[in-house]
């Protein structure tokens, strides 16, 4: 069989799974075992297939932060476009005696993709050209999270200041983060932003919209002749589950592109196999499209098991799940927590009941921080919302909650505290903080396998 044909069928009846296991679950290995390891992820990232590549790419990430050697993943990023990565690892892992001729014409090789003091990917600076150039075209943008979609949006907003432009995000928390976003870019001019219908009336011009579907309906229904120049559905994925928010922004569409014909709709979202699905029923419009493809990220997957006592990695590549060889001796959730954080932590519940049961049992394990930023924080919640308010006690140790009943303003407030300051590494939450709102998290623990609407309007 060729490098280019190499199947996951043919992988899983390999050696490669015995190695691959091992890497995987941080198991030291022999140099000869290194070898054929790696040997076998540049065989994989020659593949046809993006998910062979994928599991490539997979392999050397995981063999360069185990080993702390970085040259084959500097290679590889360099290769594939990468350039964020590369430069990342030229700036912190690169001594100035191990620089040479390559390195040096590689990063001024780079400094093209650099914007102010953001590098970009090889295909997301293609992205942001594509974007201003199908600016009259309705379009479907399929890229991975934190790659840029919401500085396409403010720069559309920025240069098409006599449109009328609406923005629909999928949740309330969703909302505030994107009506903060676009107000601190400072694009709006003298334009207002609105974020709900009672804040329009007949006549106005001059403003951009930030609604959830619902807001977007109330809006259309009371104002029987108004429309909009252009509407950006955030998470557009959505619009294909067979749920009533989804029907009512197929609605939403339907009744903008009857009214002014010449709405250009724009649908972001991380993922979707056919963009030409975002399609909406009895409208007609042509969908140009820009799909990235790049694959920076690479997600692990794993899963404790309380009964049986086991620690096992599911590989969504192989399909298949493992027993690491570790032990968890019928620890509580919270003990996991701690014992398997990240700089940054999120953790999913369905209730927000169980939302701040769980907070507060957490943080009663963490010890309490001495920091000025966190009891002037515990000092405003004080002030501004109650003396008792449970989410105090939990900031004190490193710990706050989010769920649709927290008021907005406290959500906005310690959803700024947990972005910026080193000292809160967790946040509990319900499917409020799920959909598309921007957290600097590098872990995800979900304790709960239900899921259900609980801030949309």
């Amino acid at each position: 069989m060729s490098n280019s044909k190499i199947t996951f069928k043919f992988l899983n009846n390999q050696q490669f799974t015995e190695l691959y296991c091992k890497l995987m679950g941080k198991q030291d290995l022999s140099e000869e075992e290194l070898t054929k390891i790696l040997s076998i992820a540049i065989i994989l990232l020659n593949n046809e297939d993006e998910n062979i590549k994928r599991l490539g790419y997979r392999i050397v990430v995981t063999y360069c932060n185990f080993y702390n050697q970085y040259e084959p993943l500097y290679e590889i990023a360099i290769n594939k476009g990468l350039y964020p990565i590369s430069k990342f690892i030229d700036s912190h892992y690169i001594k100035d005696y191990q620089k040479d001729f390559f390195t040096e014409w590689n990063d001024c090789y780079t400094k093209q993709y650099q914007e102010n003091d953001i590098v970009q990917t090889s295909q997301q600076k293609c992205m942001n050209r594509n974007f201003k150039k199908y600016y009259s075209n309705s379009l479907a943008l399929v890229a991975p999270t934190s790659y840029g979609k919401s500085e396409l949006i403010n720069k559309l907003i920025d240069e098409n200041k006599g449109k009328k432009i609406c923005i629909v995000t999928t949740t309330k928390a969703l909302l505030a983060q994107t009506r903060k976003r676009i107000k601190d870019s400072k694009v709006l001019g003298t334009r207002k932003i609105i974020t709900n219908s009672e804040m329009f009336h007949n006549g106005m011009e001059n403003f951009v919209a930030v609604l959830t579907q619902e807001r977007l309906n109330r809006l259309l229904k009371v104002n029987k002749s108004f429309s909009f120049d252009y509407l950006l559905i955030d998470e557009a994925h959505e619009l294909l589950d067979d749920n009533p928010r989804s029907r009512m922004l197929a609605r939403a569409i339907i009744i903008l592109k009857h009214r002014n014909n010449n709405c250009i709709f724009k649908f972001l979202t991380p993922f979707i196999l056919d963009p030409q699905n975002l399609k909406t029923k009895y409208t007609s419009y042509n969908l140009k499209q820009i799909t990235i493809t790049e694959y920076l990220k690479t997600e692990k997957y794993y899963i404790h098991e309380l009964k049986t006592e086991k620690y096992l990695f599911y590989d969504q590549f192989l399909n298949q799940t493992w027993t690491l060889n570790e032990n968890i001796n019928n620890s509580k959730d919270e003990d996991i927590v701690i014992n398997y954080s990240g700089r940054k932590n999120i953790i999913y519940l369905n209730k927000p009941k169980d939302v701040e049961d769980f907070a507060y049992k957490l943080s009663k394990k963490l010890p309490a921080i001495n920091s000025e930023q966190i009891s002037e924080a515990c000092k405003n919640l004080e002030k501004y919302v109650h003396s008792d308010y449970r989410m105090i006690e939990c900031l004190k140790r490193g710990v706050i909650y989010h769920h649709g009943s927290v008021p907005d303003s406290v959500r906005a407030y310690v959803e700024n505290l947990y972005k910026n300051l080193a000292d809160i590494k967790y946040i509990v939450t319900t499917s409020t903080l799920l959909s598309g709102v921007n957290l600097p998290a590098t872990h995800l623990f979900l304790l709960d396998i239900k899921k259900e609407d609980q801030d949309s309007h």
